[in-house]
């Protein structure tokens, strides 16, 4: 069970006794992408022999159907729920109902993964951060088998184990994610693919662990074309984000999904991360990912300004970004006939005065009016585990805390110290004159992004005229969106068919 001190175990062994475990998930905000990391994980374990049913869109459901649902699927064999955190984290009103839930189930043992950090407690017994396959195995193992006590220290009530630190699950050999019938999933839903894990690149405003990774952790072809012709043949999916860090890091991993895509009974549409230099450096790219139809194109611009790139580990010229920019809008269009890009920007870096910005942005205007550019205020966390280089060190980066007698105005615009964020300023700027800068550049933006216009996709039979043709503004609009009524309509027919499979289940 668990002992409230540090442990520091060797690995579990490879023993477990399984059963059957629900996992829950969701979104706080409606949409038609499906959380795919509970489903990773449950693949993961139906593999090994466990029974998992996920539940999605708990925030959308009663309380009462949630209970409803759970009552008649725990039994005797179930030995524990699953909370697949990622997108649940800082919201209210899931850490509420996870508590309520562990209240009515107290006999069960609580679970909670994922990749952001845990500001509240859930009433879990354990609380995984990072790829959570082999973490949660150990768990399993000790719990259920004969298994030593997983690699943890305390958190809240129960035990916090670091997956990135003592569990990596990268590289990993398959990072496939299949779903079964009572997943509900439907061509409207829009998901996740990896083709590998981890980031070449260590950019200094990035807390992600597996920054300045050299080995290849890529896929192998026929995995991959397994998995997308499954999820086709079986639900119809074929719309779908690569989590990929960097997508286009090795050329030889875009060769691997152009092929896939040759071999497909079917034509797929992907969203990815690309990084501009490296399409300077190997200008094959181009024709790479138009094959693979890799057509929206998500970019870490993050400055214009020269001296700011150099000091976060990017420092190409302003006038080289801008032209591979057009080119790939060019190139795209002159194919696949097909293309949405999306460039993000922060505000706040070292070295950049809002004057700078203020250019930066009127580039976009004038230039990327009909695609997609967004902006992001800085933030510097102190967290464990997804500590960046501006949150181990940010004096070396010309960052300090504000204080009381600064007398800086603080924003309407985002809550401050949410996540353990510091309150900064340079010597330029501070975090509140920031936030209302991109504050005012987000209310006038009227340009889909490529995550939304991969969702669209899939909501929309993929029709992309339909899809451009609905202007949304990022925030301000969304509650009265017809994409929300739709994704509210899949909510209720996704419930309806869990509390439908009641009465089947009972027959």
């Amino acid at each position: 069970m668990l002992y409230p001190i540090i442990l520091k175990q060797a690995g579990a062994v490879e023993q477990s006794t399984t059963g059957h475990a629900v996992i829950l998930t969701g979104f706080p905000e409606l949409k038609n992408n499906r959380s795919t990391g509970a489903y990773r994980i449950a693949h993961v374990l139906r593999e090994q022999g466990w029974d998992i049913e996920v539940i999605d869109y708990i925030i959308w459901m009663d309380v009462e159907q949630i209970y409803q649902i759970l009552d008649s699927r725990i039994n005797e064999d179930t030995k524990w729920i699953g909370i697949s955190y990622t997108w649940l984290a800082n919201d209210k009103k899931a850490g509420v109902l996870i508590r309520e839930i562990r209240k009515r189930y107290p006999n069960l043992l609580f679970i909670a993964g994922g990749q952001f950090p845990y500001t509240e407690t859930l009433n879990c017994d354990y609380y995984i951060m990072g790829y959570g396959e082999k973490a949660v195995k150990a768990i399993l193992d000790h719990e259920f088998g004969s298994g030593l006590l997983p690699k943890s220290e305390p958190m809240f009530e129960g035990l916090y184990i670091d997956a990135y630190k003592d569990y990596p699950a990268t590289p990993y050999k398959d990072y496939t994610v299949t779903f079964i019938d009572n997943d509900y999933m439907v061509p409207e839903n829009h998901t996740t693919i990896e083709l590998s894990r981890g980031c070449k690149f260590a950019c200094k405003f990035c807390g992600f662990p597996f920054i300045g990774m050299k080995d290849n952790t890529a896929v192998e072809e026929e995995l991959l074309y397994r998995e997308l012709m499954t999820n086709y043949e079986k639900h119809g999916l074929a719309v779908y984000s690569i989590a990929d860090d960097t997508l286009n890091d090795r050329v030889e991993k875009l060769i691997t999904l152009k092929n896939v895509v040759r071999r497909l009974d079917f034509t797929p549409d992907f969203k990815g991360f690309i990084r501009l230099d490296l399409l300077k450096a190997h200008p094959e790219q181009y024709e790479l990912l138009a094959e693979a139809r890799v057509w929206m194109q998500y970019y870490g611009i993050e400055t214009f300004n020269k001296s700011a790139g150099k000091s976060i580990g990017k420092g190409m010229d302003s006038d080289v970004m801008k032209f591979l920019l057009l080119k790939m809008k060019q190139h795209m269009n002159s194919t696949v006939g097909l293309y949405r890009g999306t460039a993000s920007l922060i505000a706040g870096l070292p070295h950049e005065p809002i004057s700078s910005m203020l250019e930066t942005d009127k580039w976009f205007t004038e230039n990327w009016n009909d695609q997609s550019f967004m902006w992001w205020p800085l933030q510097i966390h102190k967290e464990k585990g997804i500590l960046s280089a501006f949150g181990a060190d940010m004096y070396k980066f010309g960052y300090s805390e504000i204080i009381e007698t600064d007398n800086i105005p603080i924003s309407n615009f985002m809550p401050a110290n949410t996540i353990n964020e510091i309150e900064w300023k340079n010597e330029h700027t501070n975090m509140y004159e920031c936030q209302e800068l991109v504050a005012g550049f987000q209310d006038r933006s009227e340009y889909l992004d490529v995550f939304s216009t991969a969702r669209y996709l899939s909501m929309y039979n993929r029709d992309y005229d339909k899809v451009l043709s609905i202007q949304r503004k990022l925030y301000p609009s969304i509650d009265t969106m017809d994409y929300r009524k739709r994704s509210l309509k899949m909510a209720k027919e996704y419930t309806s068919k869990k509390l439908n499979s009641i009465k089947i289940d009972k027959k």
